[in-house]
């Protein structure tokens, strides 16, 4: 792994890993969570959007486009399965961890779909990554179960929706790629702004047909301008890496990064990871460094 792919896996995972926190402080309700996903892809689409003129114009042919506009509808799905159906079936001790296991299905098309080289060290940091994860998800779950939260169960249907939106997730990454190599492929801003503006839209649709009603008050309007800071730079970064790095590698250093990070974060906003979780950031750390030593693209 280039030391320019492990860059940009850093910048994708360590903003990104923000996310969970500015979600958190929006509220559990379903309408505000649906909001803050429209507006925030929606401030985030039209900033990539906005800045395009001033990068060299590189919007991509039509197949670009199309692949792209993919992408989006695949991830916008994943996004609105969890939120509205999975979160409200189930633990996010739970879903939180088998959702990042997407990373290495992406990891697995990369290998099936792209023909990328298997590298010696690869499984063996998938494997630790995937170690990371069932303690990351250990952690969390135990502590909410040892304060008595009454979100400690599934229900029927948890787990078919989450492997879903996992799916899709992975779905929506994998064409990631394929977008950045077709013939007349766009820049990272030209990938951001349609799959920003897309996945905005497609809420909109879902509140509209679902009948929900997603809130835009002032908070959730502050929030989608913290959400557009942390994920423009976290999606431009992810697409600029996969330019120089295979998905079978890139995908999953940013999906440890995130958890590194988001361990980091925690800490700086004053919370107090359970060892446990110190055990799965520092497998994350391992998992990012075997990739890295791995080499190649």
């Amino acid at each position: 792994m280039q030391k320019c792919a492990l860059g940009y896996a850093l910048l994708s995972g360590g903003t990104i890993s923000l996310l969970p926190f500015i979600f958190r402080k929006q509220g559990a309700d379903l309408g505000r969570q649906l909001g803050l996903q429209m507006s925030g892809h929606f401030f985030c689409g039209t900033l990539a959007l906005v800045a395009l003129p001033f990068f060299g114009f590189e919007t991509g042919g039509l197949a670009f486009l199309g692949v792209s506009a993919l992408s989006a509808l695949a991830v916008a799905f994943a996004a609105v399965v969890y939120y509205s159906v999975v979160t409200s079936r189930g633990p996010t001790a739970i879903s939180w961890p088998v959702t990042w296991t997407n990373a290495l299905l992406v990891a697995a098309g990369g290998w099936i779909f792209f023909g990328e080289e298997i590298r010696r060290l690869q499984p063996v940091a998938f494997a630790v990554f995937a170690a990371c994860l069932v303690c990351m998800g250990l952690a969390t779950h135990r502590r909410y179960c040892r304060v008595g939260d009454p979100d400690c169960e599934t229900r029927p249907g948890f787990w078919f929706w989450l492997t879903l939106s996992t799916l899709a997730f992975a779905a929506g990454n994998l064409l990631m790629k394929a977008a950045g190599l077709q013939a007349d492929p766009g820049g990272p801003l030209s990938y951001v702004a349609i799959r920003c503006l897309l996945v905005s839209a497609a809420v909109a649709v879902y509140c509209r047909v679902a009948g929900k009603k997603p809130v835009r008050d002032r908070r959730t309007l502050l929030l989608a301008t913290a959400f557009a800071a942390a994920f423009l730079p976290a999606i431009f970064g992810m697409y600029a890496g996969l330019e120089s790095c295979g998905a079978s590698t890139f995908f999953p250093a940013a999906a440890g990064a995130a958890i590194f990070f988001g361990l980091v974060w925690s800490l700086v906003f004053g919370n107090r990871p359970p060892k446990l979780a110190w055990l799965g950031a520092a497998l994350a750390a391992l998992s990012i460094w075997l990739l890295h030593a791995s080499g190649g693209e």
